[in-house]
């Protein structure tokens, strides 16, 4: 729910979970609470929506009632069944709005009763304990009793204690007033009896990664039912909730407005857990519009402006690891975008990272880690090259030990055991990581069948020095290269990945078929990577030639070459039959060829 708001998916798993419980241990509150909180979210689908709007009210209903039988004395229950009979109360109002047929009346009654229904429980999760718990108000007081268990002390020759005296006056704080601020004097907080429930109850909805939920007890349910004390709904706290809400809803306009409103206030912008939470909120929007590392860059101020705080209070924000996973993202991508051809600004991401991992080891961060230390690995001399790939290798163990299903980081291992000439362990993890193609990312598969092809052709050794015989021998890795390169062309066609399998099969001996894929890549190469297409025509006729007895091989050669090597057509221009135009234009496909 908190990733992609998918709700079919969380009530599927939220109820398996469920099922796993014994009949006599039955769920506990959060899995009941999370489930019937999902069924009354109507913006969203769910398992019961053939049965209509009222067959998941039910549902929710039974469930939280079952729960409130066995649990009689817990007021968050009847804080939920509240929530429920509010929402769907107001939902039949507005159903009933403006019509004045039968049917609307009726919806009007059975909202009126729910909200007097609401009402009712609403007052019972506000009750004191003792109600339910006890018949007296106060604690009972009985003097004489006391004097008597005094008395008998004494007898019993017990010393009498005296009473504590008072504190001195010098020992007290001083009533004058001091030059600097205190900081609590700044907070605006909520009231205690709402801090004891109603909040809590509307941070366990944001724990859920629900958003309408929340967002009607902040707002509907305080006009409606004085859900929250003027004093709460103005309070930090309060407004952060709905500053999350509008996060959850990923409507990034109204939360960076819901925060200026929050800085403007007195003492409202030190608070790091706003500047924390503005920095999400940027680096979020910035994430959904592919923005370049400039985008992020009110991100990193709000982020470092958190990190800033230093008071004993707050400095649980410098072991945030979510935190500093976050700036060092930030400083990893601009690194990127300079090739890391920057080492301070690389060596600070890293920094980043590593206290993220120290607070909380993830997977993500020593990853990261071990990637940074992998892209500084080509500016470094030759002799150090080899420290420095074992030293990425050794971040990279870190994050697979944590998460072994992982398919970036096998990459990652994969790629510095094949730079470090260690084949068996290169291979191992190769084939471990194709158990989890599907979740590789193409740009990491793309890179890594690049490496493998490099490493298997002892031809092109001498343009980046790279030793032949340890590193580099001649198909070594084509089979796996040709597997990689296989995965990507079954997700989408790509010149570059066509350019790979056809070098493979090459390196194998595969000429024929090896000319066919040269030929089927120029096309994708013309707009992708436009500086392989003349390596890529040679080979093909190169390969063509290596064919003896095929006439017709190598005229089919230059007929895609000299297609790939005409202007593209301008797609604005509309002029001819589209299919004729595309019939015409048409690179020969690999298994057209003679020998393919």
């Amino acid at each position: 729910m908190r990733s992609g708001q998918n709700q079919l998916d969380a009530e599927r798993v939220l109820r398996y979970a469920i099922s796993l419980r014994t009949e006599d241990e039955g769920p506990d509150f959060q899995e009941v609470a999370f489930l019937a909180s999902l069924l009354q979210t109507h913006r969203l689908p769910s398992s019961l929506d053939e049965g209509g709007r009222s067959a998941r009210f039910q549902a929710a209903m039974a469930m939280m009632e079952s729960y409130a039988d066995r649990n009689a004395f817990e007021p968050m229950p009847m804080h939920i069944i509240f929530l429920l009979l509010a929402v769907e109360a107001e939902a039949l109002r507005q159903m009933a709005a403006g019509d004045a047929s039968e049917q609307a009346l009726q919806l009007a009654e059975d909202s009126d009763r729910m909200t007097a229904e609401a009402a009712k429980y609403l007052e019972l999760a506000r009750a004191s304990p003792k109600k339910w718990q006890g018949t007296l108000e106060v604690t009972p007081s009985f003097p004489e009793l006391t004097m008597l268990v005094a008395k008998e002390s004494l007898n019993r020759g017990r010393p009498e204690v005296p009473e504590a005296p008072e504190t001195p006056a010098a020992w007290l704080p001083s009533s004058e007033p001091t030059p600097f601020v205190d900081a609590q004097s700044l907070r605006t907080a909520p009231e205690p009896d709402d801090a004891m429930m109603a909040l809590k109850v509307i941070d366990l909805l944001l724990h859920f990664g629900l958003s309408d939920l929340p967002g009607f007890l902040l707002e509907e349910a305080v006009q409606a039912y004085g859900y929250l004390s003027p004093v709460t709904v103005n309070s930090e706290r309060c407004q952060l909730q709905r500053v999350r809400v509008a996060m959850l809803a990923k409507d990034w306009n109204k939360a960076e407005q819901l925060f200026s409103d929050l800085f403007q206030r007195r003492g409202g912008d030190r608070l790091p857990e706003a500047h924390a939470l503005l920095g999400e909120c940027r680096y979020r929007a910035a994430r959904d519009a592919n923005s370049s590392s400039a985008g992020y860059d009110s991100a990193l101020a709000e982020f470092e402006a958190a990190l800033c705080f230093m008071t004993e209070e707050t400095s649980g924000f410098k072991e945030d690891p979510v935190l500093q996973l976050r700036v060092g993202s930030i400083l990893h991508l601009k690194s990127e975008e300079q090739n890391f051809s920057d080492r301070m600004l690389a060596e600070r991401a890293v920094k980043h990272y590593k206290k993220s991992a120290m607070a909380a080891p993830t997977a993500e961060a020593w990853k990261n880690i071990g990637l940074c230390r992998y892209r500084r690995v080509k500016y470094e001399t030759t002799a150090r090259k080899e420290k420095k790939l074992r030293e990425a290798m050794k971040y990279f163990y870190e994050a697979n030990a944590l998460d072994r299903e992982r398919p970036d980081t096998l990459a990652w291992l994969t790629i510095c055991a094949v730079e470090l000439g260690e084949v068996q362990r290169a291979k191992q993890g190769f084939r471990q990581l194709m158990q989890f193609e599907e979740r590789l990312a193409s740009p990491v598969a793309l890179e890594l069948a690049e490496v493998l092809l490099r490493f298997s052709n002892e031809q092109r050794a001498a343009e980046w020095h790279g030793e032949r015989g340890r590193l580099v021998q001649d198909g070594r890795y084509a089979k796996e290269a040709a597997m990689l390169s296989k995965v990507l062309l079954g997700r989408s066609e790509s010149g570059p990945a066509r350019c790979i399998l056809a070098w493979s099969k090459f390196l194998q001996g595969e000429h024929g078929a090896a000319a066919g894929e040269f030929c089927a890549s120029l096309t994708g190469l013309v707009t992708e990577k436009p500086q392989m297409l003349e390596e890529a025509a040679y080979m093909a006729r190169h390969c063509a030639a290596l064919i003896p007895g095929e006439p017709h091989l190598s005229a089919l050669v230059e007929e895609a070459i000299a297609i790939a090597s005409e202007p593209q057509p301008d797609e604005s221009s509309g002029f001819g039959d589209e299919a004729e135009q595309d019939a015409a234009t048409e690179t020969p496909r690999p298994e057209d060829l003679p020998g393919a």
